[in-house]
């Protein structure tokens, strides 16, 4: 093995590095488990595998255990500078009610509390000193934690040393703010000013004079599969100087009394918000987009029953949308997904209106949209697409358009019969979409997504340049369907 160039043996090790979701558990601990012995060989591996092993770490209950990682940090705190993703998916935090008292709430973190011995304690008073600059006045609420073995002063640490981050992800416990240190550390780091001088070498007691300047993305998950955490709990934490994406999960942006009242926030360099499973109305929609006026990527998917339950209404998300200047400036992706909202398809009348114009988004180059959204639906049953209650789609639609997806629910099946009048029903739809494609305006239009086939009974779209591709079959049985434009990009698969 010396005799192998040490590119050659980057490429190997990288072979078993970890990089994104972690989907099967044993694979990932094999993984990690070889890494290390590979690092144990000899000086040259370890040069050359110590960086692949550190540079993803997954913490939680079936993964490197939290309080493994911040042993080997604490008295090795220099590996920090190795770690560019860290995804804490599980920690012990105490479950808290909202009628706890404080004799309750004491006695729920002593459950959760870990065994940390006089040596240890001694190292990571040590490991904590460079750290005072950037955690102020939380500084002696973490070491205090970390010294009673407490998770979420743990966390803190670990998250306050890895100063090279470029991606964290945190699963957020029931009543955040309130009962973790985690929150309001976070945030104090969020808002103290950029530095620009380099990072000092930490294995020293150099005072860390920057937080985070390296974090481009932040993901932030509820800890159950039911309920929603507030909103208010994230934005806090978007004024990191070099964040640009953001990922929520389960977040409710319908509690808008916390919404305005959360302080201002200094600007941010956000560019893509991506909200699964979240309940969102539209002020709430413009209280959130009114705090990151850079965006580029808006993807909204709302959440089903076990979230919780909010109205949308298309026509006034699309009215926020357009009385937002900035917008219409920048926006490139925009993805609104209702399909799994409690009650979306048996909502009121009135709010079967469609999203409306977007004429004016000039830098609009991929849009998502139920055909609900894009082209409203009057009837009461949510069952027909009759009339277009707005303008039709070649004066709705921006010239920069590239891609339109236009998917419907992946949960509904049809029999032959129904499939038939659902084609007939979609007649309008397919009239407009055809028009679409062939106006010489939307020359960059090169990709239509449909889960079904256009109505080519009427209309051929190979006769006008496109041609319609199979792009998948689900696992209901339903296919994903595209339209291209020939000798163009294709969809991407």
């Amino acid at each position: 093995m010396p005799d192998l160039p040490e590119e050659l043996l980057q490429q190997i090790f990288e072979n078993l590095q970890v990089s994104g979701p972690v989907d099967f558990v044993d694979d990932h601990r094999l993984h990690r488990q070889t890494l290390a012995a590979i690092c144990r060989a000899s000086k040259q591996c370890c040069r050359i595998a110590q960086p692949i092993l550190f540079h993803t770490v997954h913490l939680g209950e079936y993964h490197v255990l939290i309080r493994s990682f911040w042993e080997l940090l604490v008295q090795k705190p220099q590996l920090s500078r190795l770690v560019r993703s860290l995804h804490i998916d599980e920690w012990a935090h105490p479950r808290l009610e909202p009628e706890y008292t404080e004799e309750q709430i004491a006695s729920e973190l002593g459950q959760v509390r870990l065994e940390v011995s006089r040596p240890l304690q001694d190292y990571v008073e040590n490991a904590m000193a460079p750290l005072r600059s950037i955690l102020g006045h939380t500084y002696d609420t973490v070491l205090s934690r970390q010294l009673a073995g407490i998770e979420d002063g743990m966390l803190v640490y670990l998250i306050a040393r890895c100063q090279e981050l470029n991606c964290l992800e945190l699963v957020v416990p029931h009543r955040f703010p309130n009962y973790t240190c985690v929150y309001s550390a976070l945030k104090h780091m969020a808002q103290l000013p950029v530095a620009a001088d380099p990072p000092p070498d930490v294995t020293n007691n150099q005072q860390l004079t920057r937080s985070l300047s390296q974090l481009k993305e932040l993901q932030m998950h509820h800890w159950d599969t039911e309920n929603a955490f507030d909103a208010s709990e994230a934005i806090q934490f978007w004024t990191f100087s070099s964040l640009d994406v953001f990922r929520g999960n389960m977040i409710d942006c319908t509690r808008h009394d916390g919404l305005r009242g959360a302080p201002a926030l200094r600007e941010n360099n956000l560019r893509t918000l991506v909200l699964d499973n979240a309940l969102i109305e539209a002020d709430g929609l413009r209280e959130i987009l009114s705090r990151c006026p850079k965006v580029e990527v808006l993807s909204i998917a709302w959440g089903s029953a076990s979230v919780g339950e909010c109205v949308v209404n298309h026509q006034q998300l699309g009215q926020v949308l357009r009385d937002l200047p900035q917008l219409s400036k920048g926006l490139k992706k925009l993805v609104l997904d209702p399909l799994e909202a409690l009650d979306y398809n048996e909502s009121p009348e009135e709010f079967h209106e469609p999203l409306g114009s977007l004429k004016s988004f000039h830098s609009l180059e991929y849009l998502a949209l139920s055909p609900k959204g894009l082209v409203g639906d009057d009837d009461e049953n949510g069952e027909d697409y009759p009339n277009f209650a707005s303008l039709p789609l070649t004066e709705m639609l921006p010239e920069s358009l590239q891609t339109l997806d236009v998917r419907e629910p992946p949960n509904v099946q049809y029999s032959d019969e129904a499939y038939e009048n659902m084609m007939k029903d979609m007649m309008p739809l397919d009239t407009e979409l055809y028009g679409l494609m062939n106006d010489t305006r939307f020359r960059k239009l090169h990709t239509i997504k449909m889960n079904r086939l256009i109505n080519e009974k009427e209309m051929s779209p190979e006769d006008i340049g496109w041609k319609q591709v199979e792009l998948k079959q689900t696992w209901l049985g339903r296919h994903d369907y595209a339209l291209n434009r020939v000798h163009q990009q294709p969809a991407d698969l």
